[in-house]
C-alpha cells in the first residue's frame, strides 16, 4: 500500500511540474514576464546551476525597463535545463529571481532571430507557431501589452 501511494505521489507531482513547464501561449506569456526585450546575446558560457549562462546588449525594450550590459542566469527554480543560448539576437520574455534575469517560462520564453524571422505564435491565445518577422512579434507584444493597459483602466 505505501509502495502505490509514493508512486501516485510521484505521478501526480510529475503531471502537475509538465503542466507548468509546457508550451505557452502569447498572451500568458507577456503577463507573466517582467521583461520582454529584443538583445543581442555577445558572450556564452557553459551553464552549471545558478552560473552565468549569456551577456546580452539591449536593443529595444518593449515591456519593463533595462540598463546596459545584463547578464542571462540560470534560475534556482527552474526544473528543466532551460534555453541554450549562443551568439545572435533573441526575442526574450525574461522574469526576474533575486535580482538575476531568467527565462520566464524556461525555453518557451526564447525566441532566436535569424535573418529577421523567428518562430512565432500562430494565435495570440494559441501556443502553435510558425515562421514570422520580428517586426510582426513586436507589433503583437504591443498589442497584447495594450490590451492590458485598457484593461487595467
Amino acid at each position: 500500500m505505501r509502495q502505490k501511494l509514493s508512486i501516485f505521489l510521484v505521478l501526480l507531482l510529475s503531471m502537475s511540474v509538465s503542466a507548468r513547464i509546457g508550451p505557452i501561449n502569447l498572451e500568458d506569456l507577456v503577463e507573466r514576464s517582467d521583461l520582454v526585450v529584443v538583445v543581442d546575446v555577445v558572450e556564452v558560457q557553459a551553464p552549471t546551476e545558478k552560473e552565468r549562462v549569456a551577456s546580452f546588449e539591449s536593443i529595444r525594450v518593449l515591456k519593463g525597463s533595462l540598463q546596459q550590459g545584463h547578464q542571462l542566469y540560470r534560475g534556482n527554480r527552474r526544473i528543466c535545463a532551460g534555453p541554450n543560448y549562443r551568439p545572435g539576437r533573441y526575442l526574450l520574455f525574461l522574469g526576474q529571481e533575486g535580482g538575476d534575469f531568467v527565462a520566464a517560462h524556461h525555453a518557451y520564453s526564447v525566441f532566436e532571430v535569424k535573418n529577421n524571422k523567428l518562430d512565432w505564435f500562430v494565435e495570440k491565445n494559441s501556443p502553435q507557431r510558425r515562421e514570422s518577422t520580428l517586426e510582426k512579434a513586436e507589433a503583437d507584444i504591443e498589442e497584447v501589452l495594450g490590451k492590458a493597459r485598457s484593461s487595467r483602466e
